[in-house]
């Protein structure tokens, strides 16, 4: 099954580590912010798959990564907040790369088992 945010949510994780592969070289700043509003835009895109609607405002997003299975509710706050901090840093610039690849390595993880899921092969 084809799904437009889901494919789109793949394509923003894979860009967002390419720019920290770029970062790792140039060490210039705005790599990581850009790295992190690409996976800012990753989940909401997954939000938008689960929510079954696209999204054209900020309040969306936020209430989109709701959407997104968790474990419990204290899961799901940190997974929104996750969001909101990759979006705040790439005005901001505060976070260390550290930090950012962690935060996109989690929403790579519900990327790639949500497209496992859904029968999409490993491109």
């Amino acid at each position: 099954m084809q799904n437009k945010h889901l494919e789109y949510s793949k394509a923003m994780i894979d860009l967002a580590f390419a720019e920290l592969k770029t970062y790792r070289k140039t060490k210039s700043d705005a790599h990581l912010m850009e790295a992190s509003e690409k996976g800012w835009n990753a989940l909401a895109q997954l939000g938008a798959f689960y929510k079954n609607k696209s999204i054209t405002h900020h309040k969306e997003t936020v209430m989109s990564i709701k959407n997104i299975p968790r474990e419990d509710e204290k899961e799901m706050r940190t997974l929104a907040a996750l969001g909101e901090s990759l979006h705040a840093n790439y005005y901001n610039n505060f976070f260390f790369y550290e930090s950012i690849k962690e935060s996109l390595e989690t929403i790579r993880t519900l990327v790639n088992k949500k497209l496992k899921e859904e029968g999409y092969s490993s491109r």
